[in-house]
């Protein structure tokens, strides 16, 4: 096999490998996928190079593909299958004759691109997700503003229609089951429980308004955020987590909401990880306002304090590395410049795990498993 060329460029960080030296046998679910742009962001704007990158735990960083500046590219890793082979990527439209959204799945072994999704610019959303537990079949789900439509993409042709709706503001969101025979969905009708060809299994407890499904907690329990009924009736945006059964069951909280007033310009808790003894919680606020926490007993949660050697104004959590941290963190309200780095669960600070150059845009999107 001949070498994998690394991109090299002034925008682009220096000290990176070839794909063709990935430790295939070592990529586990400790390892993280970066969206990297090469576009000047400081004392005007250039265009520059985008990159995709496969980074382990120990920081070594491993160039997948890459897109040239002035083309057309992706802005968010949407996800990356569980076998680690695979990734879908989303770009946005451009001016005629492009003006397209695309969902772009790429061969992390060979760095072959293909488009596998195009919808029109006047889609206002457009997600995807790999199926479990191989990943071999993805969900897309898009919505043009009249109609919600989630359907399984099957890599045999058949494709199978899991929810085609009028579109309502609350958006839906979805979960493949880990067997792959259902899914779950949660849109203004509240969480249910669907085979994988759309038919109703059962209704899940719903324990409030605008719920989401990050991921599953446990084989049959999903991480739930919803606002709470009285923060709702309220005007708040405020979410909490609950553990919903897949059996219909009553669902639990794992957070609670804050005291002390008013939260409506804090979305509040939205998602949670168990990494080195504790259940690590992702707050998110208004204007590109994040932080990381821990959960306490009392369901509350404590902000772990990051020595970080910059400016932040947010910070996310990616994924959990043999009981460190994986985040990206941005500098203001627009995500300016973004870093990609890693903690310990106290906050301590040890290191970058992709160089950024100085001026650039940075980590535009990283993913990590599961």
């Amino acid at each position: 096999m001949a070498p994998a060329p690394v991109t090299t460029d002034p925008s682009l960080p220096v000290g990176i490998r070839g794909r063709h030296l990935i430790p295939w046998d070592e990529v586990d679910d400790d390892w993280v996928l970066a969206l990297y742009s090469g576009d000047l962001v400081v004392g005007g704007y250039v265009d520059g190079p985008t990159v995709l990158y496969l980074v382990s735990p120990d920081a070594e960083v491993y160039e997948i593909t890459a897109w040239s500046a002035g083309s057309r590219q992706p802005w968010a890793i949407v996800d990356w299958s569980p076998d680690h082979g695979r990734a879908l990527l989303r770009s946005g439209p451009l001016p005629p004759p492009g003006n397209d959204h695309r969902l772009t799945q790429v061969d992390l072994a060979t760095g072959a691109r293909d488009d596998v999704v195009t919808v029109p610019e006047t889609t206002w959303e457009i997600d995807a997700a790999y199926t479990e537990p191989t990943g071999r079949n993805f969900v897309v789900g898009t919505d043009d503003g009249a109609t919600e439509h989630l359907e399984v993409h099957r890599s045999g042709g058949v494709n199978a229609v899991l929810v085609d709706r009028p579109s309502v503001p609350e958006g839906i969101a979805w979960l493949y089951g880990q067997a792959g025979t259902s899914v779950v969905v949660s849109d203004v009708d509240g969480i249910r429980l669907l085979d994988n060809q759309g038919g109703l299994i059962r209704m899940l407890n719903t324990p409030g308004a605008e719920c989401w499904v990050p991921r599953w907690w446990s084989p049959h329990q999903v991480l739930a955020a919803c606002i709470p009924s009285a923060e709702y009736a309220a005007g708040n945006w405020y979410h909490q987590l609950w553990l919903v059964p897949d059996d219909g069951s009553e669902a639990t909280e794992l957070t609670t909401v804050p005291s002390g007033g008013i939260v409506v310009v804090d979305f509040g808790i939205v998602d949670a990880r168990k990494a080195a003894g504790e259940t690590v919680l992702q707050w998110r606020g208004d204007c590109s306002s994040a932080s990381i926490e821990i959960l306490q007993p009392d369901g509350s949660g404590t902000t772990i304090p990051i020595d970080f050697p910059v400016d932040v104004g947010g910070v996310e959590l990616i994924g959990t590395q043999r009981a460190r941290l994986a985040i990206r963190y941005w500098d203001d309200c627009g995500q300016t410049q973004s870093w990609l780095g890693q903690i310990a669960i106290d906050g301590t600070f040890l290191g970058e795990l992709v160089p950024k150059v100085a001026d650039t845009a940075g980590i535009i999107s990283a993913v990590g498993l599961p």
